[in-house]
C-alpha cells in the first residue's frame, strides 16, 4: 500500500507566514496585553484606554462582512499580505505617541486591515488541502502562531526588561512588533504561491470565473453553513472569553500570586494551544473522519467534566496547585477545539466554495458580536457577587459551548444526508 504524505509537506514556509499574519492583532492589543507600559508611554486615563478599543470595534464589527467578501473578489493572497503591512504601518504611526484622538483615529484605521484578514486567511490555508487534511493545516498553523506570540511577547519583555515601562523602551517593543508584521507581509507577497494552491483547489479560488454580483450575497445569506458557522463561532468564541476570568478567578480565589496570575494569562491564552490545537486537529482528521461537528462535542464534554471538577476543589490557598491543574484541564479542552472556527465552514460539501469569503464575513458579524455585550454583562456579574460570580461566568461558557455543539448537531445531520445523497447518486 503506498503510504499517503503529510498534509504538511512542502507547505512549512506558506504555513509560517500564515500564522505570522495572525500575530498583527498584538498591535491592536498592544493597549491590553501591554497595559501600563502603554498606559504610561502615552498617558491616557484608564476610560481613554478603554475608548481605544471602543473606537476600533465600532468600525471592525460591520466591516467584518465587507471584509470577508472581499476576499472573494480579490486575491486573498493580496488582502493578506496588503492587511500585514498596513497594521505594521499603523505600528509605527504609535511610535510617535500621538495625542489621544490620533491614537483613536489609528485604532479606528485597523479595522480596515483586520476585518479582512480572517476570512482571506481562512481561504488561502484551505486551499492547501483536502478536507481530511484541513484540521492539521490549521492546528499547524495555530501551534506556530502560539509559540511566535510567546517568543515575541515575553522575548521582548525580558530583553527591554524595566525599560519598557519608559517611552524609550516601549518604543523599541513597537517598532519590532511593527516591522515583524510589515515584513510578513512582503514574505506572503513572495513566499505564497497563489496559483500552485488555486490548482490544488480550483473552487475556491474561483477558477471557473463565476461573476460575483449582489445576489452572491443573497445566495451566501441562504446557505446553511452561513448561519450554522455563525453559531457555532459565537458559541466558541464566547467561550474563548469566558476563559480569560481563568487567571483572576485563580487570583482573586485562591489568592495566587499577581505575577504567577499574569504568567498563567500568557500560558493559556497562548502557550496550551501550542500543544492541544495540533492534536485536535490530527484528532479530528484521523479519528473523528474529519468532522469538525465531533470536535466541537469531544470539546464540549470534555471542558464541562473539567468545570465540574474545578468548582469541586475547596476554595483553600492550600489546593492552589490543585486549581490550578483543573483550570489547565478546562482550557486545554477548549483548545482541542481551537481549529473548529476555520474548518466549520469546509463542513458541507455543498457550500459554494467561490463565495466563501463572503460566508465567513457574513457569519463574523454574528459569531464575534458578543464583544459589544458580554463582557459589561459579566463585569455586572462579578460586580453584584464577587468570587461567587465566576460560577456564574462558567456557566455562561458551557451554555456557549452547548449553543455551538446543538448547531454542529445539525449540521452533522446534514453532512450524513449530503453523503447519502452521494452514495445513491452512484
Amino acid at each position: 500500500m503506498e503510504k499517503k504524505s503529510s498534509p504538511l509537506k512542502g507547505k512549512m514556509l506558506p504555513l509560517f507566514l500564515m500564522a505570522a499574519s495572525c500575530g498583527m492583532y498584538n498591535i491592536l492589543y498592544l493597549c491590553v496585553n501591554f497595559y501600563v507600559p502603554f498606559q504610561s508611554s502615552f498617558g491616557f486615563t484608564n476610560a481613554q484606554m478603554g475608548g481605544l478599543l471602543a473606537a476600533y470595534a465600532a468600525l471592525s464589527t460591520p466591516l467584518l462582512f465587507f471584509g470577508g467578501m472581499a476576499s472573494d473578489l480579490v486575491n486573498p493572497k493580496a488582502l493578506l499580505s496588503i492587511s500585514c503591512i498596513l497594521t505594521g504601518a499603523c505600528g509605527y504611526l504609535l511610535m510617535f505617541f500621538p495625542g489621544y484622538g490620533v491614537c483613536c483615529a489609528i485604532f479606528t484605521l485597523l479595522a480596515l486591515p483586520i476585518s479582512v484578514h480572517w476570512g482571506a486567511y481562512t481561504k488561502c490555508i484551505g486551499m492547501m488541502g483536502t478536507n481530511e487534511e484541513k484540521g492539521r493545516l490549521f492546528g499547524a498553523a495555530n501551534t506556530m502562531d502560539g509559540i511566535m506570540t510567546i517568543v515575541l511577547s515575553l522575548g521582548l519583555t525580558a530583553i527591554i526588561g524595566e525599560a519598557i515601562g519608559t517611552a524609550a523602551g516601549f518604543r523599541w517593543l513597537i517598532l519590532v512588533l511593527s516591522s515583524v508584521y510589515f515584513l510578513t507581509g512582503i514574505g506572503i507577497a513572495i513566499f505564497y504561491d497563489y496559483k500552485k494552491w488555486a490548482a490544488l483547489n480550483p473552487e475556491a479560488a474561483n477558477s471557473k470565473g463565476e461573476k460575483f454580483t449582489w445576489k452572491s450575497v443573497i445566495d451566501a445569506v441562504k446557505e446553511p453553513i452561513t448561519w450554522l458557522a455563525a453559531f457555532m463561532v459565537m458559541g466558541s468564541y464566547m467561550a474563548s472569553s469566558c476563559l480569560t476570568y481563568m487567571s483572576p478567578y485563580l487570583n482573586n480565589v485562591y489568592v495566587l500570586p499577581v505575577a504567577l496570575a499574569s504568567a498563567f494569562g500568557v500560558i493559556t491564552r497562548y502557550g496550551v494551544k501550542v500543544v492541544a490545537a495540533p492534536i485536535g486537529g490530527t484528532l479530528r482528521d484521523k479519528k473523528l473522519g474529519g468532522s469538525t461537528s465531533k470536535l466541537i462535542w469531544t470539546a464540549t464534554a470534555g471542558m464541562a467534566i473539567c468545570v465540574a471538577l474545578l468548582l469541586l476543589v475547596p476554595k483553600q490557598n492550600a489546593f492552589v496547585v490543585v486549581a490550578v491543574i483543573a483550570a489547565l484541564a478546562v482550557i486545554f479542552c477548549f483548545r482541542l477545539n481551537n481549529s473548529s472556527e476555520s474548518t466549520v465552514y469546509y463542513g458541507l460539501k455543498r457550500t459554494p466554495m467561490h463565495l466563501m469569503g463572503t460566508i465567513i464575513g457574513l457569519a463574523s458579524v454574528l459569531g464575534y458580536s458578543s464583544d459589544l455585550w458580554l463582557p459589561k454583562v459579566i463585569g455586572k456579574i462579578l460586580d453584584a457577587n464577587g468570587n461567587a460570580g465566576y460560577v456564574y461566568v462558567f456557566m455562561i461558557m458551557l451554555a456557549a459551548m452547548g449553543v455551538a455543539s446543538v448547531s454542529a448537531f445539525i449540521m452533522h445531520r446534514l453532512a450524513k444526508k449530503e453523503a447519502l445523497a452521494a452514495a445513491k447518486a452512484e
